[in-house]
This record gives structure tokens, sequence and C-alpha cells, in this order.
């Protein structure tokens, strides 16, 4: 169950945190984006010492924690709205596409990738769109990978749920469907007592059946997560037929420590979970305060690299500005740190196209800091690094 508005607001009010209410809500008016916190997750939170806790600052953000956006955040970063061939299907890479099928989810994060698209009060006429989608997908043979996000797909209810992963799976030419969801951690009980599993189950049967993998993506940024609700849900999943893998946002002062990530991946190892991928934080309004420099985020990858087995190592990748597409965390063709600015290739997204990613301007120098806030000097700095980088490739 999703806690909203006046009952969110009440709930944390019985727990003695109404101060913090108030704090969540005026951050919320300057962000613009949408608060809702499932009761389970609302419980995962340590209400001892709420600060400091990793469960309430991805979830409830307060107003003193913002920081101001950098000026290359976007509220699309990551140009879906571009990319959509249909509504709510994303095509970008040659094999595969991606259906957000539901704007609604069952918590809201502080860091959403798309909160420019999602919330409790969007419209949904869900099979309209859906079947422009399914149209799409019909005439695109090339197409064989598809993932069902939102939103979340926890939040369909299971008569859709099932409708619409049987209608998938009647594509002639798929070989791979996965679900994306936060829902594994945020809301475990609704596997059973939406009816959830038995949509799952019977979906896994029948692709099994058609030669099609099935997959889950679980969403879980903290071991804090995984606790015995989730887990007796991962469990029951798998016996279903559904491959379970992890995708992992990293988020300052949540998961920001090499020692914290491999408690997580221990806990989802131990949960029958494949850790799949670490996200460097997209660069989404609102969320500066949680996102790391990109430094940082290879340090931990190499800090990782080796501590455990190779397959259930996660992939540490950055999504890029624009539209560039996952590429792994190393693998720019220009980093000026202190500039705090990123440019990568992404030859199958666009073979001539540079992209980029910034760091947080809180851990730049202050002529530096001056310097973005200026958009003539930043303008022409950003140029002399895409002029470098073609430089450098063009060399190479």
């Amino acid at each position: 169950m999703i806690l909203l508005g006046e009952q969110l607001g009440a709930r944390l009010g019985a727990l003695g945190q109404g101060s913090l209410w108030g704090r969540v809500q005026a951050a919320s008016a300057r962000t613009g984006r949408p608060v809702g916190v499932s009761a389970h997750l609302l419980g995962a939170i340590d209400w001892t010492e709420p600060e400091r806790c990793p469960i309430r600052r991805q979830l409830l953000p307060v107003v003193e924690e913002l920081e101001p956006d950098h000026p290359l955040c976007q509220p699309d970063p990551l140009a879906e709205a571009r990319d959509a061939i249909a509504p709510g299907l994303i095509h970008r890479y040659p094999d595969r596409a991606l259906l957000i099928s539901t704007p609604r989810c069952p918590v809201y994060c502080a860091f959403c990738t798309r909160s420019w698209s999602v919330g409790p009060t969007r419209g949904l006429a869900r099979r309209v769109r859906w079947e422009a989608a399914l149209e799409a997908l019909e005439a695109r043979p090339a197409i064989v990978d598809v993932t069902v996000s939102g939103g979340d797909t926890w939040s369909l209810p299971a008569a859709e749920l099932a409708w619409l992963g049987a209608r998938l799976l009647a594509l002639p030419g798929l070989r791979r469907l996965r679900f994306a969801t936060r829902g594994l951690v945020a809301d475990p009980g609704q596997l059973h007592e939406g009816g959830l599993h038995a949509a799952f189950a019977a979906l896994a049967s029948r692709a099994r059946d058609a030669g099609v993998r099935v997959a889950l993506h679980a969403h879980v940024n903290h071991p804090r997560e995984l606790g015995p609700e989730a887990r007796s849900a991962a469990a029951a999943l798998r016996e279903a037929g559904l491959t379970l893998r992890s995708q992992t946002v990293l988020l300052r002062a949540v998961n920001d420590e090499v020692e914290l990530l491999l408690s997580l991946i221990d806990a989802l190892v131990a949960a029958d979970i494949q850790p799949y991928y670490v996200y460097a934080a997209d660069m989404v309004p609102g969320a500066e305060h949680l996102r790391t420099s990109l430094a940082h985020v290879a340090e931990l990858e190499k800090q990782l690299r080796g501590r455990t087995a190779g397959f259930d190592t996660p992939h540490v990748v950055c999504d890029l500005l624009g539209g560039g597409g996952k590429r792994q965390i190393h693998s720019w063709e220009r980093y000026d740190r202190g500039l705090g600015l990123a440019v990568f290739r992404s030859p199958v997204v666009d073979p001539d196209g540079l992209f980029l990613h910034a760091d947080p301007l809180r851990g730049l120098e202050p002529a530096v800091q001056r310097l973005w806030a200026d958009p003539g000097e930043r303008a022409d700095s950003i140029a002399r690094q895409l002029d470098l980088a073609r430089c450098s490739a063009t060399s190479a």
C-alpha cells in the first residue's frame, strides 16, 4: 500500500515526525516531485536517527538537503521522449525496446529519472497506449527484447499484467522479456495479495513453452531493503520460473561506500538475485544532493572488481545525457576532473555523436562553479571538451 498526501502526513505524525513531514512537503514544493512511500518501506526507516537513514534519504528528502540543480540537469535527461516510436515505447538500441506500462509506482523515489512523466495523479488509458505500442513492435521484427517498466509494473492490476505479458509473448520474434520493478522491496506483500504471483507464474510458464527468456529486474539500493518479506517474494518468483537480476542507483550518503556495496551484493546473491547494474545517478532536477562524481563512481568500481566472483560483480555504468545510453563507467573519451565533465561515445546509438556526463558542482573549485554559472563560459568550455574528445578519437 502506498501512502500519499494527508495519509502519509498522518502516519508520520503518529510516528512523532510531524516536523519532518513539513520539511518533506517544502522539498516537494521546490522540486515539483511527487511524494509517496509504501507502508512497507516507511517501516524500514530508522526512526531513531531518520536524518542519517539511507531509506529516508531516498524517499523523503527534506528541503535543507536540496542543492541547486546542475546547469545540465534536464527533466528528461535520457531523451526518452525523443526516442519514443509510439506512446510509451522507447526504441534506442537496435534489438531492444522499453515499454512504459504505467505512470504509477509503489513508491516515488527522490532521484527518479522519469519524475517528469510519473505520479499518482497521472492518467492511465493503458490499453489504448499498449495497443499502439504493440502495433509498433509488430512492425519492427528486429526488436527481440522488450523491457516493461514504468512507473512500475508492480502497480499494474494482475489481470492487466497478464494481458500485456501474453500479448508481448505473442510477438513472433520475441526472445527476451523483462519486467523492471521497485515493488519487490517497496511492497513485497502485493505479490500474493494483489495476485501478481499467479500472473507472473503463468507468464513464465508460457514464456518457457515459447522459448522466451523472462526475467524480473528488481531495483534495490541498500541491504536493509532486502528484508524477510522481500526475500520471500524473490524466492516465490524464482520458483515460478523467473530469472531475477538487480539494478542499483549509486546515491550519496546512501550506498556510495565500497563495503556497503559489497554487503548489498552479498545480500542479493544470498537471495539468488544476480547483481546486474549499478548506475551513476541521472542528472534530473531536484536530485543533485544525491549525485556523486564520476571519479568517485569509477573508484568504487575499481575497489569492487575482484572482491567477489565476476558473475556476481555488477556492471557499473552511467546513462548518458541526451540519450547516449548506458556506458561502462571507465569508457569515457575524455574526462576533465577539474571541470567535472566527461565526454563519451556511443557508436551503436550514434556513430558520430558525443555525449556528456557532469559531476555535481559541490566538489568543484569555486572558480569552476562560477564558470558553470556563466552561460557563455559554460558553452565555451563544453565546446572545448567536445573538440578535444573528437581530436582524441581521430588520432586513435
